[in-house]
């Protein structure tokens, strides 16, 4: 009976885990793309530097797609089901 539920905590924690480095992820990127935001306006209000549209978008999608493979690593063989994933 310990051992049944010492898996299904342990299955529950591993879900939690992939969820929380998900909304990392996402909070990563919002992150990114509010800097971007913010140096658009600066540059648009005639400081600082001039909007950079093109490879800010890149470094935003590689940083991402980086982040991505590197949790992808640290848990391999995790598949979530029911409602923690598909």
């Amino acid at each position: 009976m310990a051992q049944v539920m010492n898996g299904l905590v342990d299955g529950v924690l591993q879900a939690f885990q992939e969820r929380l480095a998900a909304v990392e992820m996402d909070y990563a990127d919002l992150r990114v793309e509010l800097a971007a935001i913010r140096r658009d306006l600066d540059a648009l209000r005639g400081g600082g530097s001039a909007p950079q549209v093109g490879t800010s978008g890149l470094e935003s999608r590689v940083a991402r797609i980086e982040r991505q493979l590197d949790a992808k690593d640290i848990k391999p063989g995790i598949r979530l089901v029911g409602k923690f994933g598909g």
